[in-house]
Formats: C-alpha cells, structure tokens, sequence
C-alpha cells in the first residue's frame, strides 16, 4: 500500500489474496480480529500491541487514500 495511486482496487486485491477464503465461505470473520477480540482483555501486553499493530494499518491506509485522492483514483470525500 505503500507506493499505491489506486487503494481501493489494490486494498481489494490484497485482502482477496491474503485471506485464503472464498467471498461466499466467509462466516467466521477475520481469524486476526477474532484473535484480538479474544486475546485482548486477558493480557494488557497483546492488547497495547495489537492496538500499534491496527494504528499502523490505519495510518497506511489513510496514507494511501491520501495518494489515491491525488492520483484521482479516490473520491476527495473518501
């Protein structure tokens, strides 16, 4: 996502090959966010790391609509 001018069709080619689920057989949601969910209030060290972990996925991607909205592959009220 780093080098990305059009995010949304690379976010989806990234998540539809790093998944390993077919779009009809989700059903039991993401395995990482199952495991924060589940993980996170039990241990006060996984739950600060995984929340690094998703702020830095949240920046990246902020970064790349950034990029997207000036490649005008993004709509500016994205």
């Amino acid at each position: 996502m780093e080098q990305t001018v059009d995010p949304i069709k690379d976010l989806k080619q990234m998540l539809s090959h790093s998944s390993g689920y077919e779009t009809n057989r989700i059903c039991h949601g993401c395995p990482l966010n199952n495991l924060a969910q589940e993980m996170s209030p039990l241990d006060n060290a996984f739950r600060r790391n995984i929340e690094k972990l998703y702020n830095a996925w949240r920046l990246r991607i902020a970064d790349a609509y950034s990029s997207g909205i000036q490649a005008d592959n993004v709509r500016k009220d994205a």
